[in-house]
């Protein structure tokens, strides 16, 4: 799968990135950023085409995935035009901030058939863990909410 990423912020760069690369599933052909000059720097040390422009970033026909790697506010527009091109999305939780948004968004991914899928990958984290642990012996007594926690996390 060929994979455009908006949004290549630190932790993007150093944990995300390194797993993608590695993957011999994707290959990640270009990247937008709004800024130039991180947008230069990372052209220059992963050796991926650098895209300016919004726009011309989601028209882009090298590649048929997006990752979506950008601040949980911009996440319902970046998903609505990624689909709105026909690309396959991964967006880093969470892919709306309402049920409403969330049901708009699935829909429009069903109805232009392509995939959307949601990154959670802190639930594997060990501070997570722990945090987890702790509300979950907590609430022991609350066997429903203890059940709903370990469903979230």
């Amino acid at each position: 799968m060929k994979l455009g990423i908006i949004g290549f912020g630190n932790h993007l760069e150093k944990k995300t990135f390194q797993i993608l690369k590695k993957n011999n599933n994707f290959k990640i052909t270009e990247f937008y950023s709004r800024s130039v000059y991180k947008g230069k720097r990372i052209q220059k040390k992963y050796k991926i085409k650098f895209i300016k422009n919004r726009k011309e970033f989601f028209e882009s026909k090298n590649f048929n995935a997006i990752y979506i790697a950008t601040p949980p506010l911009e996440h319902f527009n970046d998903i609505k035009e990624a689909i709105y091109q026909k690309k396959n999305v991964i967006c880093e939780k969470p892919i709306a901030l309402n049920p409403k948004d969330y049901k708009f968004l699935f829909n429009m991914a069903k109805k232009n058939k392509v995939y959307l899928l949601e990154v959670c990958h802190y639930k594997h984290d060990k501070h997570f863990k722990e945090i987890k642990k702790i509300i979950l012996r907590q609430n022991n007594k609350n066997k429903t909410v203890a059940k709903n926690l370990y469903l979230s996390f």
